[in-house]
């Protein structure tokens, strides 16, 4: 039975911590439409909440009702990752072996069995891209089962599990193409020293080789490696990283990636500067694509990905993003 009701969206928020920081989850699922607006956050102090609530607040009354230019972007269900939580047992003989353990500690941190931030973290990584659109169906698990969920509504399915100890953890990710059936990419990161930093700096990689078995060489291109330390990243009215951004992949095109506190973004060009960076070489690896330069801090970068890459950070960056958007 249906019926009409005054609701247009329902929002699931999640909040986490690791690395002395806390990382906010907004969830913002249309109705109408299933995929949501994921909305992210990191800050370092919990007393920060109501800034980081309005930034958020601010962030969704722009990104629900602005219109996606980029009508082309792959659905993809991302379904509850397998955690397994291990500890090192080892003998003075050097023996050892890894054993199951309902907790461990990190940094004072404590994760159970079920604590999934990860495929949250990934799914987020791939909106940032602006390739892909994300739906985790088990935020309504009473309602949905993502391996019956067809090709009408998706176009692959990424299932992931986490192996996290004290110390070295592995990341596993699978992409199936849901109209085949076909495993598509098969993934084991090793991490060895597990951190949300390293987690995120993980996914941002797997990401790259996701979109390079997805879409054409020639629709996407790697950002230049940014540092900005203290200073968040946004692009498309979106937080996209924060200190250092590496292996972020955007479409072809111009770009402008703006920088500010973890909250907000700034905007107000200060610097002179026009570089000319290496573009997608296929003899590279998507993880290292455009990753041996390094740009340091600047309020507002305009990125043009194109057959030669061009990265501004003054007047003629404002100049060339309204010239080519006539």
């Amino acid at each position: 039975e249906q019926y009409k009701t005054p609701v247009q969206y329902i929002g699931k928020a999640s909040l986490f911590r690791g690395d002395n920081n806390y990382f906010f989850i907004l969830d913002l699922y249309p109705v109408a439409t299933y995929y949501p607006v994921t909305i992210f956050r990191v800050f370092n102090n919990i007393s920060d909440i109501s800034s980081v609530l309005m930034s958020c607040m601010d962030e969704m009354n722009i990104r629900l009702f602005q219109t996606n230019s980029n009508d082309t972007r792959k659905r993809v269900i991302i379904d509850k990752f397998k955690i397994e939580l291990v500890k090192l047992a080892e003998l003075g003989s050097g023996e050892f072996e890894y054993i199951s353990t309902p907790f461990i500690e990190h940094r004072g941190v404590p994760m159970r069995d079920g604590d999934d931030f990860f495929s949250s973290v990934l799914g987020y990584v791939l909106v940032t891209t602006d390739l892909f659109q994300v739906l985790r169906p088990m935020e309504f698990s009473d309602y949905t089962n993502a391996a019956n969920i067809g090709s009408n509504y998706a176009d692959y399915y990424i299932q992931g599990r986490a192996q996290v100890s004290e110390r070295e953890s592995v990341l596993y990710v699978d992409v199936v193409d849901i109209r085949t059936g076909k495993k598509i990419v098969i993934m084991r990161y090793p991490l060895l020293d597990y951190s949300f930093r390293n987690v995120w700096n993980a996914y941002r990689e797997i990401s790259c080789h996701i979109v390079k078995t997805i879409y054409d060489e020639e629709s996407f291109g790697v950002v230049p490696v940014l540092s900005a330390p203290n200073r968040g990243f946004f692009t498309n009215n979106m937080f996209v990283g924060w200190e250092t951004l590496e292996n972020f992949i955007l479409a072809k095109g111009l770009h402008k990636i703006t920088t500010g506190s973890y909250f907000r973004a700034i905007g107000n060009e200060t610097q002179s500067n026009d570089i000319e960076f290496e573009g997608n070489n296929q003899k590279t690896s998507a993880s290292r694509m455009a990753s041996s330069q390094v740009f340091g801090s600047a309020d507002a970068y305009y990125i043009l990905l194109d057959t030669i890459n061009r990265i501004y950070t003054d007047r003629h960056g404002e100049y060339l993003w309204n010239l080519l958007n006539k």
